[in-house]
């Protein structure tokens, strides 16, 4: 690749890094210039709507080189971060998707999970629900679509 593209970089804003390095590394044009990318900086809400000039500001923005991501490349990726105020930390991917499986994959499927379960049980169970369930399944999970009975009962 030439031209303007010839000094920039390019990433993915992905929660897992793993599968979207190997197929950059094995099928990219130039996968010296790729470097693994994840803006930390979810919320309860989605979508074009949901923007905010600022939504990147103070949060971590994992960034995952690749044993082929050049120098160049590197420094691209972090101005990026930099011009959307955001930290950058640096990881290996496989240790990226270790962790994010721990802190934020595993907590979320749990919690649909559980929202799965009352709906299956009877139809008052839903308004026992206390603040425990409450925090276990907060809106950003999805647990409030899947079952109407607990949406009613949830404050």
């Amino acid at each position: 690749m030439g031209g303007a593209f010839s000094n920039g970089c390019y990433t993915d804003v992905a929660s897992v890094k793993a599968g979207p390095e190997r197929a950059a590394l094995s099928h990219a044009p130039d996968p010296h210039r790729y470097i693994g990318g994840h803006p930390l900086a979810g919320r309860e809400r989605s979508g074009p709507l949901a923007a905010r000039a600022d939504l990147f500001r103070d949060r971590n923005w994992v960034l995952t080189p690749s044993r082929l991501t050049t120098d160049d490349a590197f420094d691209r990726a972090l101005e990026l971060v930099a011009l959307c105020e955001a930290v950058p930390v640096v990881m290996r991917s496989q240790d990226h998707d270790a962790a994010v499986a721990v802190t934020s994959h595993v907590p979320h499927l749990m919690a649909g999970l559980m929202a799965a379960r009352l709906c299956e049980g009877p139809a008052d169970v839903p308004s026992l629900a206390g603040q425990g369930l409450r925090d276990a399944t907060p809106p950003r999970t999805g647990a409030r679509r899947a079952c109407p009975a607990r949406r009613r009962a949830r404050p």
